[in-house]
């Protein structure tokens, strides 16, 4: 059934969850966020796909619990000709769970199916085969489709018959759906589909709550909330702190780093009176507070780096590298401040000090984040969405 004007207004939401990750400070969980948006304008059910009940027990109306759909993908060339085989094999392939999962699918009666797979892209073909279908996409959860090069030595083609196979059960999708801005390119060339942006949700009001400074906070602390046990997050930050050495530490200044999931050995090996490990913090916001900027220092980015964000809404000056920027369509000089190399980042963080801007860059982030990022922007990208499927 649809409405007047074409659009779906029964859908289902296909959330495939293999892990069981706590949220960090201030996150919404993105199928919370979709759903939300989603059932003010459509009937909405949620089926969730998982090895545990206990993974989608508290957000689905229909949980269905496969532990054999998330056997990792053979290795062997071998294994992946069958796996091959399996994808492009349709219906006649299907094994009992991917059955189900069609019939439970089904049950729902859906005029359009928006799977959130990231880890299991492949399964959008079975959703295709029941309502069109719309992707949640995201380049850094999944391998980076590369064409077949068959003239390499020796010959790869077991393994490009496999990738070909998982692009074309992946393609099954008429439209995909990314977070940023900063993947719409690589979207557009991995799925060749029209590609839709539906913003990350944070919690902007958690993170704008005004806090008082840590007592301890320095006069020239600049902060770094991330995942700091990862290599692509540490290695930018390495290069900044080797930077900052060589040319004369500024007087005064701190680099305070948070990782609640601990710190690469490189970092380790640099802490000093001016590089400060926190770890683990109760609240970062009371640090953050503190501070006279954001640092995030990733060379590598993919997604959204939220950190942007979190500093956008606490009202703290970014500091970024050029590719972080880009993942939340931020402009250097106006909304953050930003540069290519891990040099010109510490060039910045040294200059802080005699910039007389900063306030304007402040409101110019804010301003960012309540047009790209807000609820209304979701809600507004879920309709346009919405609007697009019914054409």
């Amino acid at each position: 059934m649809r409405d007047t004007y074409g659009v779906p207004v029964r859908v289902t939401v296909l959330v495939v969850s293999d892990i069981d990750v706590p949220l960090a400070h201030g996150f919404v969980t993105r199928y919370e966020a979709l759903v939300a948006s989603l059932r003010r304008r459509a009937d909405v059910t949620v089926v969730g796909l998982s090895p545990r009940v206990e993974n989608v027990l508290g957000f689905t109306e229909m949980p269905l619990i496969a532990p054999m759909a998330f056997d990792p993908t053979p290795g062997s060339a071998l294994g992946r000709l069958a796996h091959a085989l399996r994808l492009l094999g349709g219906r006649f392939t299907q094994t009992p769970w991917e059955r189900e999962l069609v019939g439970g699918l089904r049950f729902t009666e859906p005029d359009l199916i928006v799977t959130l797979n990231y880890r299991r892209r492949e399964t959008t073909r079975l959703a295709a085969r029941v309502a069109r279908t719309v992707m949640f996409a995201e380049e850094r959860s999944g391998v980076r489709w590369r064409g077949p090069r068959l003239l390499q030595w020796p010959p790869p083609l077991l393994m490009a018959f496999s990738d070909a196979a998982e692009r074309r059960a992946a393609r099954r999708a008429k439209r995909v759906v990314v977070i940023g801005p900063g993947e719409v390119p690589w979207a557009k060339g991995a799925f060749r589909r029209p590609v839709s942006i539906i913003p990350l949700a944070i919690d902007a009001e958690w993170w704008a709550t005004s806090i008082d400074p840590e007592p301890e906070s320095g006069p020239f602390d600049v902060v770094t909330v991330a995942n700091l046990a990862e290599e692509r997050n540490a290695e930018g930050l390495v290069g900044i702190i080797d930077a900052l050495e060589a040319g004369g530490w500024p007087a005064g200044l701190r680099l305070r780093l948070i990782s609640a999931t601990g710190f690469h050995q490189d970092l380790i090996d640099r802490a000093a009176p001016g590089v400060v490990l926190d770890g683990t913090v109760e609240d970062p916001r009371a640090i953050c507070a503190g501070a006279t900027a954001i640092l995030v220092p990733a060379l590598r980015a993919f997604g959204v780096k939220t950190s942007i964000l979190q500093a956008w809404a606490m009202g703290r000056p970014v500091v970024t590298t050029t590719h972080s920027a880009a993942t939340v369509g931020g402009t250097a000089d106006l909304d953050l401040l930003a540069a290519p190399t891990a040099p010109e980042v510490a060039a910045l963080i040294a200059g802080l000090k005699e910039r007389v801007d900063l306030d304007g860059i402040v409101v110019a982030g804010r301003d960012h984040l309540e047009v790209a990022f807000s609820t209304a922007a979701h809600d507004e990208a879920v309709d346009a969405l919405l609007d697009a499927m019914g054409r």
